[in-house]
């Protein structure tokens, strides 16, 4: 399955497989929607696969959106591997 990205307002839904290849478009539309307000809500219950580029680069992008005082919340309970690695990060 591909990736699809749905946006309304400051939710982002995506589902499918996020990795590599299509990652960008995910970062496209995160970005988009940090640059109109502070806030973002992505619900990940949609994501069947994850490659571990895509969970690098997910975990850099939230990162990056505290340290620029972005309110990023990460919801649903998507691949296991992507809940794993938050929750290793965030005791860290």
């Amino acid at each position: 399955m591909d990736l699809r990205i749905t946006s309304y307002g400051n939710f982002l839904k995506v589902k499918g497989v996020l990795n590599k290849r299509n990652f960008h478009l995910f970062e496209r539309e995160l970005n988009l929607i940090l640059n109109r307000g502070n806030k973002i809500v992505v619900n990940v219950v949609g994501i069947e696969h994850i490659d571990r580029y895509g969970i690098k680069n997910l975990l850099e992008l939230h990162r990056l959106a505290v340290m620029n005082k972005k309110d990023v919340s990460i919801i649903g309970s998507g691949p296991t591997r992507l809940y794993n690695k938050f929750k290793s990060e965030t005791l860290v």
